[in-house]
């Protein structure tokens, strides 16, 4: 770059232009930022070794001053340059060690979580094992001591031992800080590992665990953090599981080249909904930590539907309003006491947002400022790669729980359509685009931007339901301006 850069200010020369030296001072600017600050100093000491001696006898004293002024922007910008640079790349390795601590801090949270369980399932064991090693003791004190005995005694003294080292090699494992290479790693042994770790809770909430075997693979994981997440997942289901009497179900399968697991559960539709502790939750806390104080008071809010339902339904209705109802006088609660409230939401509070609710209940009564964010159908469309409009195009973005007949009409008038709260209206959808005759150019995406994400057509989708985290594109192109 530095001498394409010369070769232009010597092209400029002999056209009559002089020295003029702003294409170097952009190419060491641009070797700042590549490379940092020994870069730049390299950048400034070619050049400087260029100019000076075209400064000596010969120039005037004014041609003299204004090069060397020309020499010294050079050398600020560059070194200015490949200071921002060193600084991002350490701001970039602080964030990353900082990741690393938090995701090292929710493992060590999750085992506080467990730690009854965990001592439950160690000391029993430990007790086992001391009374059979007094038993053994008597055993072999007697006058006419039984080999069998002997012998059965010490097989179960060296089972619950064993037992023991590999509750204990599990527990080391999670807890440490891990290695952040990949490995590879059994899946059947790692499923096998987390069970172990589970178990003792499911037992304590009397739900039993069934591993549904899946085939022999080998995966190339961050060993800690993957067991992180499937312990997570499997714990929200033991919690979410009836009780007691309740079954949980882990398994596995290969899709595409990759692992996937899977866990399934009962739901008990009489008990309160369960706080999450997946991955999501270590992000976006991840994002706020910065800004939240020590002493601050954190309450979540456990919204109560995770599937999109009729909004008409009066159970839907009912649920729905109380939540945010309640919600919104928890946090008026905190404002008429004289605290500063901070409501942490995904996507664009304005847009589709659970917001807007809470907003509608506070705003008359307290001063509300609102952050603007960035709303999930464009992640899911970058996601799909899919540019949504062109030119002239009109975008519709049409809630699912609409009914066909409306659907159908708002999707033939408009150019590029993001269809949201997909749940169980998916089939209404699809028959609502067939209806408009757009149903070979949709685009289905679920959990964009989030780990597990699935985009295809949506003619490959199988019929029935999506989850909560799912959204279907029809990319415009009607009003392009330009081809």
């Amino acid at each position: 770059m530095l001498a394409c850069a010369w070769a232009l200010v010597w092209l400029l020369q002999r056209l009559g232009d002089g020295l003029v030296l702003a294409p170097v001072l952009l190419a060491a600017c641009w070797c700042g930022l590549r490379g940092g600050r020994v870069i730049a100093w390299a950048a400034i000491l070619a050049t400087a070794l260029i100019v000076l001696p075209m400064t000596g006898n010969g120039v005037s004293d004014a041609e003299r001053v204004q090069v060397h002024m020309q020499l010294a922007c050079i050398a600020v910008g560059a070194y200015l340059a490949g200071s921002y640079a060193d600084a991002q790349a350490r701001a970039i390795r602080e964030i990353s060690r900082r990741d690393r601590l938090l995701l090292h801090a929710e493992r060590l949270k999750t085992l506080r979580a467990m730690s009854v369980a965990v001592i439950h399932e160690v000391s029993q064991p430990l007790s086992t094992i001391a009374i059979e090693a007094r038993a053994l003791v008597e055993t072999t004190q007697a006058p006419d001591p039984s080999p069998a005995d002997i012998q059965e005694t010490a097989a179960l003294i060296a089972r619950k031992a064993d037992h023991l080292a590999e509750l204990i090699r599990r527990l080391r494992a999670f807890g440490s800080g891990g290695n952040e290479r990949r490995a590879v790693q059994s899946v059947s042994q790692l499923v096998a590992d987390v069970v172990g770790l589970a178990a003792a809770e499911a037992r304590s909430a009397k739900v039993a665990i069934v591993c549904a075997e899946g085939p022999e693979l080998k995966a190339s994981v961050h060993d800690v953090e993957i067991r992180q997440a499937v312990l997570n997942l499997l714990r929200n289901a033991i919690a979410a599981a009836p009780k007691p009497g309740g079954v949980v179900t882990i398994g596995w399968s290969q899709a595409r080249g990759f692992a996937q697991f899977w866990i399934e559960n009962a739901v008990d539709s009489k008990r309160p909904a369960y706080r999450g502790m997946g991955l999501g939750l270590i992000i976006s806390r991840t994002i706020a930590q910065a800004h939240i104080c020590a002493a601050a008071v954190e309450t979540p809010f456990d919204y109560p539907l995770t599937t999109e339902s009729n909004f008409r339904d009066d159970p839907y209705v009912g649920a729905i309003r109380d939540f945010y109802t309640a919600s919104a006088e928890t946090i008026m609660q905190h404002l008429a006491e004289g605290r500063d409230v901070a409501l942490l939401c995904e996507g664009d509070p304005f847009f589709y947002g659970s917001f807007l609710h809470m907003y509608d209940r506070i705003r008359s009564m307290h001063p509300v400022t609102v952050v603007p964010g960035i709303t999930g159908m464009s992640g899911c469309w970058t996601a799909a790669a899919a540019p949504i409009t062109y030119g002239d195009d009109v975008l519709a973005v049409l809630p699912g729980t609409l009914d066909r007949a409306a659907l159908a009409t708002h999707l033939k008038s408009a150019d590029a359509a993001v269809i949201m709260k997909i749940g169980k209206n998916l089939d209404k959808i699809k028959q609502a685009l067939a209806d408009a005759g757009r149903f070979a150019d949709a685009i289905y995406v679920e959990r964009g931007t989030m780990q597990g994400e699935r985009v295809m057509p949506l003619a490959a989708l199988e019929d029935g339901a999506a989850p909560y985290f799912s959204i279907i594109l029809l990319p415009g192109g009607r009003g392009r301006r330009i081809r």
